[in-house]
């Protein structure tokens, strides 16, 4: 918004989550382009909730992760499992003390 209001005075604006697409697939598309498909189509039927949640109810999610060390635990570690490459496993991307010393900052 304030990109919009005032933008005389911003050096600059962070954006986040900017989703864009074509209006049309083509049916015949590469290997690659295939696979960006399949993974932009899973993100934004398995990886939306918490744009969900966090807008509609963030005191909420707040109060739990804040409240929860275990929550807010289990929280980054599911973010270290959809993040890294891992192969289902994500101690095979970080080691465990890695991904305790990333919570513990937390």
């Amino acid at each position: 918004m304030l990109g919009r209001i005032h933008p005389s005075g911003l050096l600059a604006i962070h954006l986040n989550l900017q989703l864009v697409s074509p209006e049309e697939i083509p049916e015949i598309l590469s290997h690659d382009e295939q696979q960006a498909v399949e993974t932009a189509n899973k993100f934004i039927t398995d990886g939306l909730g918490y744009l969900q949640e966090q807008s509609t109810k963030p005191q909420t999610i707040g109060y739990a992760l804040c409240d929860s060390p275990v929550g807010l635990a289990m929280w980054i570690y599911e973010k270290l499992y959809a993040w890294t490459d891992n192969n289902d496993n994500p101690e095979n991307d970080l080691e465990l003390n890695e991904m305790l010393d990333n919570i513990t900052l937390y």
